[in-house]
């Protein structure tokens, strides 16, 4: 909506919680954009609930939805009725779901083409569940957007175990080293981040830049909301 409110501002537009899908008033008529982040298989409750919002209407579009089971999660999940969705498109690289890939939407923020100054050689985001412990500088999920992009632009290399820090930092051209993923949403990067070996200094020289990700994330955006409209 953010990036594209001159389409969607023609038409009355409401904002509701999947996890309130009971109480949001959808009709069969409704088009309904679910959207984005790690819903697919993360819970039972989730998607019995993605399941409930595609029996309401025939029109849910899945807007860059991700995979994102726990690796020690091993709670019974019903099965998402992917066949029931208008439009789908997952932002896992080669998912074995066999969905289309669309990035995040995430990736049109204007502010992944701001310059920095770098100020360090290596910088920490870690999930504030997850902390990652080596001793550099760093920040955490909960932080603001803008810090979050300050620490990746103004740092060379980016250690992480976030989805999205990893994702940022891959567009705004940095060499990423994954560390410790915990849960399938690190699993299917089409621009792949190193994973950590506990040895960061050769998996730094292993480490790769993706000059044109952003790009190609912005077109292919931009294909599928052609889709959408």
């Amino acid at each position: 909506y953010l990036y594209f409110k001159n389409f969607f501002d023609q038409y009355p537009v409401f904002f509701c919680d999947l996890q309130d899908v009971d109480k949001t008033g959808i009709k069969k008529n409704d088009f309904v954009i679910l959207g984005g982040g790690g819903l697919l298989d993360h819970s039972p409750h989730w998607n019995s609930s993605i399941n409930k919002l595609l029996k309401k209407t025939p029109n849910v579009i899945g807007w860059g939805l991700g995979f994102n089971t726990h690796y020690h999660e091993k709670q019974k999940k019903e099965k998402i009725l992917f066949n029931k969705f208008r439009l789908i498109a997952c932002r896992d690289w080669q998912h074995p779901a066999g969905l289309s890939f669309l990035p995040c939407v995430s990736c049109m923020m204007p502010q992944l083409d701001k310059s920095y100054t770098v100020k360090r050689k290596i910088g920490i985001i870690e999930h504030y569940d997850f902390p990652i412990n080596l001793a550099f500088e760093k920040t955490n999920n909960k932080s603001s957007l803008e810090e979050i992009l300050e620490m990746i632009g103004s740092s060379e290399i980016i250690v992480t175990n976030g989805y999205h820090a990893t994702y940022w930092a891959t567009l705004m051209g940095k060499k990423v080293i994954l560390y410790n993923p915990f849960s399938s949403r690190h699993d299917y990067f089409k621009w792949s981040p190193i994973r950590y070996s506990g040895n960061l200094q050769a998996d730094i020289e292993k480490a790769q830049d993706y000059p044109h990700a952003k790009e190609e994330c912005r077109q292919l955006t931009l294909e599928f909301f052609e889709k959408v409209k």
